[in-house]
């Protein structure tokens, strides 16, 4: 799992909330499937508006500038991203999201990745925490607006119901090129140790590091 701080500027907030709000919201049942679609209590902006596509662009685009984002994830694939809605008394009981998404050879997509970006402040809803069911336990997530969490898709997770205000947040999947976690978490872990080598390291011994991490990336990544 992967948090990120401020995947989204204070200014791609201020945009976001601007073009959504002539958005029709509907219920977000419509996009889950069988035992799911009964968990989940929320709404979600139309995904066949221009305002919807425009905010999605963004928030893709901003995924894919974020250095720890492309470092944790290694992206083949993003899916065009979902805006859910919770009010008071809406919640999203333990579900899995879709294994794989979308039809066809060219828009099928092989969910390895979640990610929630946060578009609400903490402070403005109570509940509507984000639990992700982890190998190592239970995890709440409720992070600052513009901020992310990156996770398995293969976690039962669920939304806590929201009491008081409104929780916005945008939903994504990635298909990895790195399909194997364990082997992502490598690349990922070498990665953050290549970049905190100091500035006076032998030139040999960084290019031995980045020696290896090419060759893993050789070994594990998928076209």
């Amino acid at each position: 799992m992967l948090l990120l701080d401020q995947v989204l500027s204070t200014g791609d907030l201020e945009t976001i909330l601007t073009r959504i709000a002539a958005v029709p919201i509907r219920d977000g049942g419509n996009t889950a499937g069988g035992r799911t679609a009964k968990a989940k209590n929320n709404r979600e902006f139309a995904l066949d508006h221009e305002g919807t596509e425009a905010v999605g662009t963004l928030v893709l685009n901003a995924l894919r500038r974020n250095a720890d984002f492309r470092a944790y994830v290694q992206p083949l694939k993003i899916r065009m991203p979902i805006i859910s809605v919770y009010d008071p008394g809406m919640a999203y009981g333990d579900h899995l999201d879709a294994p794989v998404m979308g039809e066809g050879p060219i828009h099928t997509t092989r969910t390895d990745l979640s990610v929630t970006v946060f578009l609400s402040e903490p402070g403005s809803y109570d509940g509507g925490e984000l639990i992700l069911r982890a190998p190592t336990g239970e995890r709440s997530v409720k992070l600052p607006a513009g901020g992310a969490v990156c996770y398995p898709t293969a976690y039962v997770h669920r939304v806590t119901p929201v009491t008081r205000g409104r929780r916005l947040a945008v939903v994504t999947w990635v298909q990895s090129r790195v399909r194997d976690h364990e082997e992502r978490a490598i690349l990922y872990d070498l990665t953050c140790a290549i970049h905190a080598l100091p500035e006076d390291v032998d030139d040999g011994q960084r290019l031995r590091l980045n020696h290896v991490y090419t060759r893993l990336m050789q070994k594990w990544t998928e076209a």
